[in-house]
């Protein structure tokens, strides 16, 4: 469950920093 929930949290920060590279 732990494990889910990291890869999930670095999957929102990998989209994240997309997002924000895409707005620039």
């Amino acid at each position: 469950m732990l494990r889910y929930v990291h890869d999930l949290f670095k999957l929102i920060e990998k989209l994240s920093k997309l997002k924000y590279l895409n707005l620039t």
